[in-house]
């Protein structure tokens, strides 16, 4: 499969394009072409610059979208249920991504609110201590 990115810069505009075994691949390997041509000619804006408001309820996706731009491996979630004294479920997610040593938990009584609490901590941990140069 092939794909094709297209990238405005201020003024300009760069497309990018590759191949891969899957559509997903392809843009994967678009999106890391794309960002080393722009990171070797200095055009990048540091990782701060990409969230402009971080929230919780955007953090799954500011996860993915940083991922998809070459930042890091996409975050992976492990999920664990438990139940009160009551027999209400308690989840407790995990996100974690390959590139960092620290991982974020969470427990809520909704999955999806766990999992939106830990990946806004990792979004959150990620902003203030990424490392342009990594």
């Amino acid at each position: 499969m092939r794909d094709e990115l297209l990238i405005p810069v201020g003024a300009y505009q760069y497309y990018f394009y590759a191949e891969g075994k899957t559509l997903g691949e392809a843009r994967d390997n678009a999106c890391r072409c794309a960002y080393r041509y722009l990171k070797k000619n200095d055009l990048l804006n540091p990782i701060q610059d990409e969230i402009e408001e971080p929230s919780e309820s955007m953090a799954i996706n500011d996860l993915e979208t940083l991922s998809r731009r070459g930042y890091f491996d996409l975050p992976k979630y492990k999920y664990t249920e438990t139940h009160d004294k009551e027999g209400n479920p308690k989840w407790q997610v995990t996100c974690m991504i390959n590139d960092f040593d620290k991982v974020f938990n969470a427990t809520d009584s909704s999955k999806k609110k766990a999992k939106k609490k830990a990946a806004f901590k990792m979004l959150n941990y990620i902003l203030e201590n990424y490392d342009e140069e990594d």
